[in-house]
């Protein structure tokens, strides 16, 4: 499984609204999958954005053979795990 990861700033005109919980609970993710059915379709990325106090960080979790789609998604949980608020 490769990670791959970057810091982007944030723009200077950017905001978070005031109903939104603390920016640093958000996740935002894409899974990417071979197909449709959950018979024969395997996730092979995860795509996720995070929000921290400074900057926001673009991760992508990505399975280079079918076998490490568990791998995948076991990081994926342990990134959902660490915000607190759902």
């Amino acid at each position: 499984m490769d990670i791959i990861r970057k810091a982007l700033p944030y723009p200077k005109d950017f905001f978070f609204p005031s109903f939104l919980p603390d920016k640093e609970e958000i996740l935002f993710f894409d899974i990417e999958t071979t197909g449709l059915s959950p018979k024969s379709a395997q996730i092979y990325s995860i795509g996720l954005l995070l929000f921290k106090a400074s900057e926001m960080e673009i991760v992508q979790l990505f399975a280079n053979s079918l076998s490490e789609e568990i791998e995948v998604l076991q990081k994926f949980q342990e990134y959902c795990k660490a915000k607190t608020q759902f």
